[in-house]
């Protein structure tokens, strides 16, 4: 009679496997077939200006487009909105403004021309004479709008009938303090004028309308060397 084998525990082993193999069957993942999609929030901004055609600028970056543009896909919150035409001699006009989440805002700019306003003198204003013995310096003091865009200015001063400018001088700010020697007789201390023109976007603009101011007479001043 043939002995028959018997494994102790065969029966028992063969189930514990089978129902570790399903309890990690069960517990996988299935691998999902396409991407997350994040969705994010961004706003817009509508822009147009008087004359068309300003190269918009966002946050010191040109955005390659020129008015009446759309800015769209924008972060929502503060940014700062530019546009320039300097080539036909506008100034540059900056707008901060806060872009809101999922909306448009609409921007409209008059722009303005590249003309200095006249600050200092005011009209008719009378300023600084020397003296005949030459101990005073004649002080004279100018002072305009500043140009947005300008790289320099251009001022002319001259007396009425005068065939040369006493000042002819380029500033590189909005302003101009003059000292000179000598002084201006009285014949000569009225009606006086003054312009300033800018320099942007590579070429002169228009000068300013003039203004007139006088002369105080000459010796008023007490020798102050």
């Amino acid at each position: 009679m043939r002995n028959r084998i018997t494994i102790p525990g065969f029966r028992a082993l063969i189930l514990f496997w089978g129902a570790t193999l399903v309890v990690l069957l069960g517990g996988c993942k299935q691998v999902p077939t396409t991407p997350c999609v994040v969705t994010t929030h961004t706003g817009s901004i509508r822009v147009d200006s008087n004359p068309t055609g300003a190269a918009v600028w966002l946050d010191e970056v040109s955005k390659g487009k020129v008015t009446p543009a759309l800015l769209s896909d924008l972060a929502p919150g503060t940014h700062k909105l530019t546009l320039k035409k300097s080539q036909d001699c506008f100034q540059d006009e900056e707008r901060v403004l806060v872009v809101p989440e999922d909306d448009t805002i609409d921007i409209f700019a008059d722009l303005r021309p590249a003309v200095p306003v006249l600050l200092e003198p005011a009209p008719n204003a009378v300023l600084d004479n020397g003296r005949t013995d030459g101990k005073d310096k004649i002080v004279w003091d100018f002072k305009w709008q500043e140009v947005k865009g300008a790289t320099a200015y251009q001022l002319y001063v001259r007396g009425q009938g005068a065939t040369a400018p006493r000042i002819s001088k380029l500033v590189y700010v909005s302003a101009y303090h003059d000292e000179s020697g000598g002084y201006i007789d009285n014949a000569n201390r009225f009606n006086w004028y003054w312009y300033v023109c800018a320099y942007i976007g590579g070429r002169w603009c228009s000068w300013s309308a003039g203004r007139i101011f006088q002369v105080e007479p000459v010796n008023t001043d007490p020798p102050s060397f």
